[in-house]
């Protein structure tokens, strides 16, 4: 990451050369990023931004190191997101929430290769049931927790869903983002990661290990 008072020279310059309609854009996305903290030209609404994002990369790049945030563009799959370097800003995830979304990482990992490009993956809401229950004694989480975690990843761009009343039959569209928040490759260490979590421990209970997010 450059150092920041360089930050402010590269940021000063290019800045001061905007018109005032280009200033309230990059305000306006620096705060979405800061917000969702991922990106997907895969989603119709951050779309226009992540262009944005790539003409004005000098100004949002050297305004984040001023933040403490480094800004990294993924072209192969279509995905920019930050990360705080001072490890500052992230959020601890309850344990329910972490096994949820590495359920939700391990789907990816075994559709994306069964699509064109251009497509995204998607699954059915009893598919990420269904691979919950061979690893967390069988147990299928009430609706309503399964609906606050939903919002919660959605919230991040890391899926997306239509339903405000989720079913087994519900279309979760799961975005090339969650490589990214989960950075592990192979779907065997993936499954590993997932038994961990609930793999119960010496006093009984499950692990209460939580995965961070910037």
């Amino acid at each position: 990451m450059i150092d920041k008072t360089f930050a402010i020279k590269k940021f000063f310059d290019a800045y001061s050369t905007l018109r005032e309609g280009e200033k309230d854009l990059i305000s306006r996305i620096t705060n979405k990023l800061l917000q969702v903290n991922f990106l997907t030209k895969k989603k119709p609404d951050d779309l226009n931004d992540f262009h944005s994002i790539l003409e004005y990369h000098e100004v949002f790049s050297s305004l984040l190191v001023l933040l403490d945030f480094e800004l990294n563009i993924e072209r192969a799959d279509e995905v920019i997101y930050i990360k705080n370097v001072e490890t500052f800003n992230h959020r601890n995830l309850k344990k329910i929430d972490s096994i949820v979304l590495l359920v939700f990482r391990i789907l990816f990992e075994r559709k994306r290769n069964n699509i064109t490009l251009g497509e995204n993956v998607e699954v059915d809401l009893k598919d990420m049931h269904d691979e919950l229950s061979r690893v967390y004694d069988d147990k299928r989480l009430q609706k309503e927790v399964v609906f606050d975690i939903l919002r919660l990843l959605k919230g991040y761009n890391l899926i997306d869903f239509q339903s405000q009343n989720p079913t087994d039959t519900t279309r979760i569209k799961i975005y090339p983002t969650i490589k990214y928040c989960i950075d592990v490759s192979s779907l065997e260490d993936l499954v590993k990661r997932l038994e961990h979590y609930t793999t119960p421990n010496l006093e009984g209970g499950h692990r209460s290990e939580e995965i961070n997010e910037d």
